[in-house]
């Protein structure tokens, strides 16, 4: 890393998830670079007892290592399978908290190449300013510090103030547990969450800043491995042979990655008088029936090749399938509609309710529900599609043009205004699969009688309940 003398703050993203594995664990190193753990029974040390009653907190309680260990592991995607892999290191290092009657301590550290999931616990003895002295207001986190070393610069990440009340933090036996992420380290820290795309090990001297009674108190530093291990964050690689192909549309699943982390699909799509845009509903099927949602956003990593993210699995299946359910495409056939800008007695709020039908394709009518005014600036239009069978093949659909791709020569005008008298306009159009909105500025309208609003190309779904072996 290059060495910096600089200090800079950044704010990070606090998740009041209690994290903490049962027991203590003796880190080995295999032949791949992993770690393993070997699991004990009891913590490091026990915490001091308190009266409850003279804490105002409400937390979850767990009555067993496990409950705690199933608790994060449900609320963290790939926690379990992190662990499963010995992708986590737990420091168990604990620091004295100044002028008080109780420690913190990390207790685990999963560095997932864009995230680092520091979980600590908090002794709640801490909490008192004396022997079972009543608590009026419960502490909040305030900061990760990071110490400069020899390769790495000196950060503070604050937490925005976080309480240590979250229904998201479990009680065991007098500790709370909670969890911080900060950004992944790369070059230097990264504040823009890029993944990092080589291994690091680094031990760093790291304290946390809590705020009790009106001061901010910080832990001593705790010396803290970073490890992240890119080769063992994919765990599993599949290809398919297969291919789709019918009336115009091809699809060819290139590979389906499972990671620790996030998992990655990639496919080339294409087609005939259509165009992928971008979206598709999958999901992967296991021998025994499970389905892996697939998320529905696909960047364009080159030509007709794409590439998409989904939440990683809990644990890696042997035999697995791709489904594609639906696939959105986009062709450049417009349709317009008039809005009569008469029944507006002013040109300011107002709201007009209807059911109008304004266009039809794919066996879907399009149906005007809905026109706002927003201070004689802005105006929206609500769209309806309602396909004339439940269950058919293609329908019309409110998906946005190129959603997710968010480079300037991809960008597509998606609406065009024109009023009776001349003035033109651009508006964006934003939906999911039965409904869009229209919003444009309104203000240059307000002498006109009738507006056509074109929505310049149409996104419609296809069913395609395709199914490709996975090998």
């Amino acid at each position: 890393m290059k060495k910096s003398t600089s200090k800079k703050k950044s704010w990070i993203i606090v998740i009041s998830m209690i994290i903490f594995a049962a027991g203590i664990y003796v880190f080995t190193s295999d032949s791949k670079g992993k770690l393993t753990n070997n699991e004990t029974s009891q913590p490091m040390r026990k915490a001091e007892s308190v009266d409850m009653e003279n804490i105002p907190g409400t937390w979850k309680k767990a009555e067993t290592f496990e409950e705690v260990n199933q608790f994060f592991e449900d609320k963290i995607p790939g926690l379990s399978l992190a662990r499963k892999e010995g992708l986590t290191t737990l420091p168990q290092q604990s620091a004295v908290l100044p002028k008080r009657n109780g420690r913190m301590q990390i207790n685990e550290v999963w560095h997932s190449g864009q995230t680092i999931h520091l979980f600590y616990s908090l002794d709640l003895s801490a909490l008192m300013d004396g022997e079972n002295s009543p608590v009026y207001n419960l502490p909040t986190l305030e900061a990760v510090h990071i110490d400069k070393t020899e390769d790495t610069t000196e950060e503070t990440f604050q937490t925005h103030s976080n309480h240590i009340y979250s229904k998201e933090i479990i009680l065991f036996e007098n500790r709370l547990y909670g969890v911080i992420q900060t950004p992944g380290i790369t070059e230097n820290w990264d504040y823009q969450q890029t993944m990092l795309d080589k291994d690091y090990d680094q031990t760093i001297p790291t304290s946390l800043d809590l705020r009790i009674d009106g001061s901010t108190i910080r832990s001593e530093a705790m010396p803290i491995r970073y490890f992240h291990d890119k080769e063992a964050h994919s765990v599993q690689t599949y290809t398919s042979e297969d291919v789709y192909s019918n009336n115009g549309l091809v699809i060819e699943p290139l590979e389906v990655e499972l990671k620790v982390n996030v998992s990655r699909i990639k496919m080339k799509i294409k087609g005939e008088g259509v165009t992928f845009n971008e979206t598709i509903e999958a999901h992967l099927e296991t021998k025994d029936g499970r389905e892996i949602p697939i998320a529905r956003i696909y960047n364009e990593k080159e030509d007709q090749v794409y590439e998409g993210w989904f939440q990683p699995v809990k644990e890696v299946p042997e035999d697995i399938s791709l489904v594609i359910d639906s696939v959105h495409l986009r062709e450049d056939r417009p349709y317009s509609f008039n809005v009569d800008l008469t029944q507006f007695e002013t040109f300011t709020n107002a709201s007009d309710i209807m059911d109008k039908k304004v266009g039809e394709a794919h066996e879907t009518d399009i149906m005007l529900n809905r026109i706002d005014l927003h201070n004689s600036e802005h105006m929206s239009l609500q769209l309806n599609y309602n396909p004339h069978e439940y269950e058919q093949k293609e329908k019309l659909i409110g998906a946005p043009f190129n959603a997710y791709n968010y480079s300037q020569e991809h960008e597509i005008k998606g609406v065009s205004i024109e009023s009776n008298d001349g003035l033109t306009a651009k508006g964006e159009l934003y939906g999911h699969d039965n409904r869009s909105d229209i919003n444009f500025h309104a203000k240059k309208f307000k002498n006109s009688s009738t507006l056509k609003v074109t929505v310049n190309k149409m996104v419609f779904s296809r069913d395609l309940n395709q199914r490709f072996e996975l090998n």
